[in-house]
């Protein structure tokens, strides 16, 4: 049983995976400010966050349930009004953290666990990667290979694949840029207000994110 499909189809699939993992999106502008925030470590768990979300959005499609947010417009404005304002809630905590480093009371990173689930959850509370993955994996499933759930878990493992390796690169080079900034007085005084800001500024996009 051959869970992928033809060497034509296959090739067709990883490249636009490919091109849609470079493509900036939520995922990737939130692994970017916490590497800024707090290093590379924590780009890196906070990756893991959300690969966890992924498998869990995977999940969904495979079992045939993200039809439900895919068909109803409450459900999907519940997840995206509930990320936006998660979103908004981060960084108003950023930009506090940023002013009691000025006022030179450093505050106390975040543990792995905190960065883990932040990570998770910015992933599951964005509907619309559950839609595009319901509109995008299906079309790549031919019923003749086998269950169309398994291929569906096939095809996402290879989607995540390269996601994952954007998002590793990411967190490794705002880690850097991190380093290299943390040298300069100015950016230790504004780091927490900047990286507050994108975190804001991903909020009120997720916010005006529509189904389509």
């Amino acid at each position: 049983m051959d869970l992928l499909p033809d060497p034509a189809a296959l090739a067709v699939f990883i490249g636009a995976s490919a091109v849609i993992s470079v493509t900036p999106g939520p995922d990737t502008t939130y692994v970017f400010a916490r590497g800024l925030a707090q290093g590379r470590a924590a780009g890196l768990v906070s990756v893991a966050g959300i690969a966890t979300g992924l498998v869990v959005h995977t999940t969904l499609v495979a079992l045939g349930l993200a039809v439900v947010v895919a068909g109803s417009p409450f459900l999907f404005d519940v997840l995206r009004y509930a990320g936006a304002a998660y979103l908004l809630w981060m960084g108003l905590r950023m930009i506090a953290a940023g002013n009691r480093r000025e006022a030179r009371k450093a505050p106390r990173p975040l543990t792995w666990r905190a960065i883990y689930v932040q990570g998770l959850l910015v992933n599951l509370l964005n509907p619309k990667i559950l839609l595009f993955f319901l509109a995008f994996l299906p079309q790549f499933a031919d019923p003749a290979h086998g269950p169309l759930a398994l291929q569906i878990v096939a095809l996402a493992a290879i989607l995540i694949g390269c996601g994952l390796v954007v998002l590793c690169s990411i967190a490794l080079a705002s880690g850097t840029m991190r380093t290299v900034l943390a040298r300069h007085p100015l950016w230790q005084r504004i780091q927490g207000t900047a990286t507050g800001l994108i975190m804001i500024g991903l909020a009120a996009h997720l916010a005006l994110a529509t189904r389509r």
